[in-house]
């Protein structure tokens, strides 16, 4: 085989890859404890799976951000004067959102020192 043919056989590769990686669709989990995300757990179902492991917790990432933001849209269409919880679906997703780091591990000194 010549060096053309393996170039062509490499790039057709690529691109299968490529494609089945964009149809990857995975169940993204993890565990909470007080109300919050336990960041290290995210995606934990995939550790033994490097790709999917990725892929699952770039997509935690957006989904933080984007429950983050639904959870503020319904605070706001509401009519009450809520009172900021630490418990709230919108306290637990926009503080995951701003701290859940896809790659690399984020140390955070303590929930109770951020404020929303």
């Amino acid at each position: 085989m010549d060096i053309l043919n393996k170039k062509i056989i490499l790039a057709v590769l690529l691109l299968v890859t490529a494609s089945l990686d964009a149809k990857i669709a995975l169940d993204i989990t993890w565990k909470e404890k007080n109300h919050h995300i336990i960041q290290s757990s995210v995606c934990a179902d995939y550790k033994e799976a490097p790709r999917q492991y990725r892929f699952c917790r770039i997509e935690a990432k957006s989904l933080f951000k984007k429950r983050c933001e639904d959870s503020r849209a319904l605070l706001e269409k509401s009519k009450k004067t809520q009172r900021y919880s630490k418990s709230s679906p919108k306290a637990k997703y926009c503080y995951a959102a701003r701290t859940f780091m896809v790659f690399g591990k984020y140390k955070v000194k303590s929930i109770d020192s951020v404020k929303d």
